[in-house]
């Protein structure tokens, strides 16, 4: 960003002197090396609030000196923001998006759909029956998702001079159709201590399986944990009251 001044009067081509001030109005002015043209870039290295003028001299004789107005210059950090993390939800049920994003100036969130294409806005309806909350804050919720695979991610805006945008990765929103049963394997006799492992069926998919323990004998303390891989079941119950 460049500043410019400009001087009338005079019959001699006038000087230009560039002065800068960490605290402003009320305070010193120290010269800038090597400013001296009508126009001036600052360097924006460094993030803070710089103020600057500029002393215009005639080499007329008998003219004074004039010194312009000062402007604030702040230099702001660029936009940056962190990655949302992908999540699997059941069908009918809310799916959440966070991130969290600093710097740029008069910033703002915009989530984003990729409609298999282009990435565009969020809008109520895109997807088909879909709504959105918080669509310009750091956390969307999405709800009316049905079966299917949904790509979203968050731009950082900002409106600062020379500012870019800071796009985050995409997320995804996984949406599966809900559980719909339970399975029952088959009866098995084992060892107390011994470990087993028991077919369930596919009746419960597609997100996981939760098995319940259930004790058959009033007398008898089972205990046990077990672990599923695709569709079988394994483990080791222990009877504590032997």
């Amino acid at each position: 960003m460049a500043l410019s001044t400009a001087a009338t009067g005079g019959s001699a081509t006038p000087t230009y002197q560039w002065q800068s001030s960490a605290t402003g109005a009320g305070g010193s002015y120290t010269n800038i090396s090597g400013a001296t043209s009508s126009t001036y870039t600052p360097s924006t290295a460094s993030a803070g609030t710089i103020y600057y003028q500029c002393v215009i001299s005639s080499g007329t004789t008998g003219c004074t000196s004039i010194t312009s107005n000062a402007v604030t210059v702040t230099v702001v950090a660029q936009p940056s923001i962190t990655n949302p993390t992908s999540t699997p939800i059941c069908a009918g049920a809310t799916g959440t998006l966070s991130v969290t994003a600093s710097g740029g100036y008069s910033s703002v969130y915009q989530w984003q759909y990729f409609n298999g294409s282009i990435w565009a806005d969020v809008v109520a309806g895109t997807p088909a029956g879909v709504s959105y909350i918080g669509a310009t804050t750091g956390t969307l919720q999405v709800g009316g998702l049905v079966a299917g695979v949904y790509s979203y991610r968050c731009e950082y805006r900002s409106s600062g001079t020379s500012c870019t945008t800071a796009s985050s990765n995409l997320a995804t929103i996984t949406v599966v159709d809900a559980p719909i049963g339970t399975a029952t394997p088959a009866a098995q006799n084992v060892c107390s201590g011994v470990a087993f492992s028991t077919t369930l069926g596919t009746s419960i998919m597609p997100l996981r399986y939760y098995f319940t323990l259930i004790s058959q004998s009033a007398n008898a303390n089972i205990t046990g944990t077990g672990t599923i891989s695709g569709t079988t079941l394994s483990g080791t119950l222990t009877n504590t009251s032997e």
